[in-house]
């Protein structure tokens, strides 16, 4: 029997080195829950920082000596204009429900905003969760909230591949390639070992 997986796949937060967190039924961990959940939470207060980056303020200009009339800084910025609406996509997905019972729907037909157009899909709970997380990292990535990635120059001990990195504050380092994860100590030992 296969062992089931959570969906989270990569951002699985109760992932472990030999994968993501081992589950009782085809859907995502409790530790992705709770994150995705906390993230359902931000979400309407990242929208309003979101906000300030739209742009489209009103200066004044002079355009001759006699004249002056307001004209717009800069235009709007679309890219946040569309993240906007995506948010407002993500939050519509959930229906107001926890993210621990929308897991549980079944997959029903929606509109979603992808690559800037509303298409048809059936998304089940999961999915609806799951778009809630991409969201949300696309808005901490605009706004500046976002853990930062720091690249390590060492290849990976499994794959050796060059695709080692950590998040900011992380106290593991990880392959991108083969989702190895070691500690700090032993990403020095390593270096040291084939430096």
């Amino acid at each position: 029997m296969t062992e089931l997986r959570c969906r989270s796949g990569k951002r699985c937060t109760g992932r472990t080195t030999d994968g993501p967190a081992i589950v009782a039924r085809l859907t995502i961990c409790a530790g992705c829950v709770q994150d995705i959940q906390r993230r359902v939470n931000e979400l309407p207060h990242l929208a309003l920082a979101l906000r300030s980056f739209l742009g489209g303020s009103v200066k004044l200009t002079y355009e001759s000596k006699v004249n002056a009339s307001h004209a717009p800084e800069c235009p709007m910025d679309v890219r946040v204009a569309d993240l906007l609406i995506e948010i407002d996509d993500a939050l519509a997905g959930t229906n107001g429900v926890a993210i621990k019972d929308l897991i549980t729907h079944p997959a029903v037909e929606r509109e979603v905003w992808i690559k800037n157009k509303m298409t048809k899909r059936f998304l089940d709970g999961v999915d609806r969760a799951m778009h809630v997380r991409r969201v949300h990292e696309r808005v901490g990535a605009m706004v500046g909230l976002g853990p930062l990635w720091q690249r390590r120059h060492a290849p990976c001990p499994t794959c050796g591949l060059p695709s080692l990195g950590s998040w900011g504050g992380a106290d593991w380092i990880e392959c991108l390639e083969c989702e190895t994860r070691i500690s700090l100590d032993e990403y020095d030992g390593w270096c040291i070992a084939n430096g």
